[in-house]
């Protein structure tokens, strides 16, 4: 983006790339964790490109473009070092090819897919665990800067809670299996999240506007999957599917409202989101 990296921010992210490679040179990390300038730059330039195609996602303690791009390169630098990101990927073209979230994203694509006439766009794939998700493919994480707020601005409280639940997501993954009473609570906490229906979520996930707020279909294909489940069939999986949803729902309903997308949309980007993550603002 033109004019974006003034000498000031071109200082600064320098100074980033020297702390960065410095504190990751000794860790003995399976992929290449070192950066360049020109990576952080790019990043950078993304994150005020973000900042003024979507002002609805930026958060009001944020006031300039280049403070919600500094935000973007440290969340980025903290995926490179950490292996993965606190919440919503972004910027993956830029991770080295052996990092494990280009390495769990080729495992995705790899998933096996098969018709399912209760998903929208009739397919389901695998996921991990052996059970399917509604949708071709599985296009994205928890929570990510197109769903109505951006990981990167999160609250400090938001944050710990984020990285706890993704600490017991990881550890109840390593041992297979949430319990079933775990299996059973969750159910129970994600009817009490949500507040549509599987048939107006698919009514909503036909329309145009379900389109505006989010980049692909997970959010609708997740709780289409949830919803269409009976208490009895959940799984590991689908529980760890619904602690997504939860955390996200509870956070997203703190966010301002925003304008509307369109004379054809008249909703917020922010009611949007919500709802293709089966929770109706208006209800």
């Amino acid at each position: 983006m033109e004019n974006a990296i003034t000498e000031s921010v071109r200082i600064g992210l320098s100074n980033k790339v020297k702390e960065h490679n410095d504190e990751v040179k000794d860790l003995n990390l399976d992929w290449n964790a070192k950066v360049t300038l020109k990576k952080l730059e790019k990043v950078f330039e993304r994150g005020v490109g973000a900042y003024k195609t979507n002002p609805d996602s930026v958060r009001p303690n944020v006031t300039s473009p280049e403070q919600w791009a500094y935000a973007r390169v440290n969340s980025f630098l903290y995926a490179i070092k950490k292996g993965k990101f606190r919440g919503g990927k972004h910027d993956t073209d830029l991770l080295p090819k052996d990092h494990p979230v280009k390495e769990s994203m080729q495992d995705v694509e790899n998933a096996k897919v098969r018709k399912n006439d209760k998903c929208p766009d009739g397919y389901e794939h695998q996921m991990p665990d052996g059970s399917y998700m509604c949708g071709r493919e599985h296009d994205g994480g928890g929570y990510n800067a197109h769903d109505g707020f951006d990981e990167n601005q999160v609250d400090l409280l938001d944050m710990i809670n984020e990285i706890a639940g993704e600490l017991i997501s990881e550890l109840k993954k390593a041992k297979n299996a949430f319990s079933q009473e775990e299996i059973d609570e969750t159910y129970t906490e994600y009817k009490a999240s949500v507040n549509m229906s599987y048939s107006e979520l698919k009514r909503w996930s036909e329309s145009k506007c379900s389109k505006e707020a989010s980049i692909g279909r997970t959010a609708i294909n997740r709780n289409l999957t949830l919803l269409s489940k009976k208490k009895a069939d959940w799984t590991s999986a689908n529980a760890t599917e619904a602690r997504k949803a939860i955390a996200y729902i509870a956070r997203a309903k703190k966010q301002p409202q925003g304008k509307d997308v369109s004379k054809d949309c008249p909703y917020s980007k922010n009611y949007i989101a919500l709802k293709n993550w089966a929770f109706d603002r208006n209800k």
